[in-house]
């Protein structure tokens, strides 16, 4: 007797959002205007590579889940899953440099540039039980109802934090944060003597 899929994935299409970052930050930086030079300079091109990464990463997990959702595939599925891992993993990165960029002075950027204080904190706990998820795993706690890796869901993601809490976020969400963080990244790179103090 055959099985139902459990999940039809459908997540936000980003396809559509300049992908080329980090290039379009060397090209305006060297020909057009770029920010002065001192810490801010680094953190601005550190943060365009890193959203970058993050869109890239989950654009192809995007993918690959809905692709194997669609065609049943479980082994392929599990791998989009461990795909969006690295996606929160490399979308929390970025986030702190973006908060980084809000607090130097020599910025004139504020947190309304940025998710919100309360999705930063959903997004670090989320990190964070994906990067110890091996832990309650040797512990022995598998199979007991918790969700120690990430589940992606049709809807949703979440995983159980490290205080047993399980987090979740939407996808709807989850693509929200990329799109906040993509659209300071241009910003910057069209515009950084304009948020430069």
């Amino acid at each position: 007797m055959a099985t139902e899929w459990p999940c039809r994935c459908v997540m936000p299409d980003l396809s559509g959002l300049a992908n080329n970052l980090l290039g379009d930050w060397v090209l305006s930086s060297t020909f057009i205007a770029s920010f002065p030079p001192g810490p801010a300079a680094f953190l601005v091109s550190t943060f365009v590579r890193l959203v970058e990464d993050a869109l890239r990463s989950y654009e192809e997990a995007r993918s690959r889940l809905e692709t194997a959702s669609r065609e049943e595939h479980l082994v392929e599925f599990v791998r989009g899953c461990s795909d969006m891992e690295d996606t929160f993993w490399v979308l929390h990165r970025a986030t702190r440099v973006a908060v980084a960029l809000v607090r130097s002075p020599e910025t004139k950027l504020d947190y309304s540039q940025v998710p919100a204080e309360a999705d930063r904190e959903k997004l670090r706990k989320m990190r964070n039980a994906i990067d110890h998820d091996e832990e309650p795993i040797v512990g022995g706690c598998a199979g007991k109802g918790d969700s120690l890796a990430l589940e992606v869901r049709s809807n949703e993601m979440s995983i159980t934090d490290r205080d047993g809490v399980v987090q979740t976020v939407t996808h709807d969400q989850f693509a929200g944060w990329i799109r906040t963080l993509h659209a300071l990244a241009a910003e910057l790179i069209a515009h950084p003597r304009d948020w430069a103090k």
